[in-house]
């Protein structure tokens, strides 16, 4: 019996000693070796082994730029939006991966529809960063949820000088700029950015604007109560909601306070001036929104219409092959299965298209996407040729 007792204790030292050793080794493997399972890992999708290999190496205080970012991207695929967030902060000023930490913030922000905040950190790595299109595209994106077309235009312009655009990013661009917006698709997203920041006034016109389009007029009024009768902006969307409940003496008395060359004052401006027949002053607005904002489709339609019923018939042909031409870029790409690349010749019609209406960067993308199927074709390089010699639409005579 004794001798059965001591073999257990020594069988039982052993093991702990072993044990002891084992884990010895598990603290004390070298962090290369850490990150190289974190990497192998991150390829495979396997979220919960980088966060344990990743975390180990913060505890003993030998993490780099590089991890944090792998960590955090671990995080957020788990769902863990607030870590993986504080994995990004702690990547300092001046750090190499600044920039890619600020976008990935910044993604993650406008995931949460924190979209002020967004929109400030993305800035900041486009600043940092202005050669890489991530931050540009994230940008566009949040851009486009608040119907702020001008700088969702100058984004995408950015992000194509960093590489050539993906066809699902030309149609993107393409569906943005000609089409009436959906703002069923963002309703949520503008009630989630007001819930998370109330005093967010893109996020706050942007809810009024879809509302509107949606003839919910009433509710869209109470969502621009806070900003005040002094905001220009707010201020025009009430004439125009005015104008379309039939109360134009409102409409007029709040336009009153709205500057002469505001897009959305002189839109209505012109509408109210049709309205009473006056067609002299209807064209004298929208020619004034036109030249406000000459990519806009409205702006180019009502104009043309304007024109025509003043007898300006050629001017007005002009426009209306503009409205025309914007219209057919729709209904190509509705026709187009998103799921499936285009071909060449797809992409020749879709770029010439945007030449006639004066797009010069999308249908640049178009031809610069075809050249990539067709290097050897030598039209789409004359194209390409043409395209960036080209002057724009409305500089012609």
């Amino acid at each position: 019996m004794g001798k059965r007792r001591e073999y257990w204790l020594l069988a039982a030292t052993a093991l702990i000693a072993s044990v002891g050793l084992i884990g010895r080794f598990i603290v004390e493997e070298p962090p290369d070796r850490l990150r190289g399972r974190a990497l192998e890992s991150f390829r495979t999708g396997r979220w919960e082994i980088v966060e344990a290999s990743l975390m180990r190496i913060e505890r003993r205080g030998a993490a780099r730029s590089e991890d944090r970012i792998l960590r955090g991207r671990a995080a957020r695929a788990l769902g863990k939006i607030d870590e993986a967030i504080s994995c990004w902060s702690k990547i300092v000023a001046g750090d190499p991966f600044e920039a890619e930490a600020c976008w990935l913030i910044g993604e993650s922000e406008a995931s949460r529809f924190r979209l002020r905040r967004a929109e400030a950190i993305l800035l900041r790595a486009a600043e940092l960063a202005p050669s890489r299109p991530e931050p540009h595209f994230h940008l566009a994106k949040l851009y486009a949820i608040e119907f702020r077309r001008k700088a969702f235009d100058d984004r995408m312009r950015r992000m194509m000088a960093c590489s050539h655009l993906k066809f699902l990013q030309i149609t993107f661009w393409c569906q943005i700029d000609y089409s009436i917006w959906d703002p069923p698709r963002f309703l949520r997203a503008w009630a989630k950015a007001l819930e998370s920041d109330p005093a967010d006034r893109a996020a706050r016109l942007a809810f009024a604007e879809g509302l509107r389009r949606l003839d919910d007029r009433d509710r869209a009024l109470s969502i621009l109560e806070p900003l005040g009768l002094a905001d220009p902006d707010a201020s025009a969307l009430r004439a125009r909601i005015a104008v379309e409940q039939g109360q134009i003496d409102r409409a007029e008395a709040i336009l009153k306070s709205i500057p002469d060359g505001h897009f959305v004052g002189e839109m209505t401006r012109g509408r109210i001036a049709r309205l009473r027949g006056n067609l002299e002053d209807a064209v004298r607005r929208f020619r004034s929104a036109y030249a406000a904002d000459p990519d806009d489709r409205d702006a180019i339609t009502e104009l043309g219409l304007a024109l025509g019923a003043a007898g300006k018939i050629d001017e007005s042909r002009k426009l209306m092959s503009l409205s025309y031409n914007c219209d057919q870029i729709l209904f190509m790409l509705k026709d187009m299965p998103i799921d499936r690349e285009p071909d060449v010749d797809f992409l020749e019609r879709l770029g010439r298209r945007c030449e006639a209406v004066g797009r010069r960067e999308q249908a640049l993308a178009c031809y610069r996407l075809a050249l990539d199927k067709a290097p050897l074709d030598p039209g789409f390089h004359e194209a390409i040729f043409r395209v960036v010699n080209a002057e724009p639409i409305r500089n012609k005579k």
